[in-house]
């Protein structure tokens, strides 16, 4: 991936490639913080998952 000036990302540069080296599944969710119990209790969830 190339990065240039001005780009946005929801996880910056160093983590994104810490995550797809070390193959961390990260999830990213909105403010409703209901979705981290849906996440620990393995129930769908809205929000984005990324598997290194």
């Amino acid at each position: 991936m190339i990065y240039h000036s001005g780009q946005h990302f929801v996880l910056d540069q160093k983590a994104a490639k810490i995550i797809h080296e070390d193959k961390i599944k990260t999830y990213i969710v909105g403010e409703d913080v209901r979705n981290i119990d849906k996440i620990l209790q393995g129930k769908k969830f809205i929000g984005t998952t990324i598997c290194g």
